[in-house]
């Protein structure tokens, strides 16, 4: 993921990108071999750097995670719909779980392909019953838990990348 800029990265600002990071944690059943990366345009790795050595590891993990889904962006306004339903469907279902469950067999791709992504139709067509409640009239956007116990599992994918060093500056 690109850390663009980073102190504001624009990728925390879109519900594609925040979804497809919840992914990538490794206690979820579809993370498995998945390896989550952070990296900073060349523009970027001064200002980084700086703040790092400045003010430390838990400034920039500060910075990077105030962030909040029900705020985030999409291009196409259904897929907003569709993936608020999403995260209101599988992290608000049961209390005593903060990571992801997916309702999908193990045989679906964890993702929508970037080409199904232009319309809610065709991703409805690519994950049936996960997304039968996906239409922007059914979505109740005050799910709180849901979306704190999303919010924290992106935190954790962007903290372990960030403790892994498997950021390239």
């Amino acid at each position: 993921m690109v850390l663009d800029p980073w102190n504001a990265p624009v990728c925390l600002t879109r519900v594609w990108c925040l979804y497809e990071v919840v992914h990538t944690v490794p206690s979820t059943r579809d993370a498995a071999g998945i390896t989550f990366h952070l990296t900073l345009s060349s523009s970027e790795r001064v200002s980084f750097v700086a703040a790092y050595e400045k003010f430390g590891k838990q400034h920039i993990e500060d910075v990077l995670a105030a962030f909040d889904a029900r705020n985030a962006m999409a291009t196409v306004e259904a897929d907003k719909h569709m993936i608020f339903a999403l995260i209101a469907s599988t992290f608000g279902a049961n209390e005593g779980h903060m990571f992801f469950r997916s309702r999908r067999s193990s045989s679906r791709n964890p993702s929508i392909p970037s080409s199904k992504r232009g319309s809610s139709a065709s991703a409805h067509s690519d994950c049936s019953g996960a997304l039968a409640l996906a239409t922007p009239g059914d979505i109740v956007l005050d799910s709180k838990e849901a979306f704190v116990r999303f919010n924290k599992t992106v935190r954790v994918a962007l903290m372990g990348a960030l403790t892994g060093h498997s950021w390239q500056i």
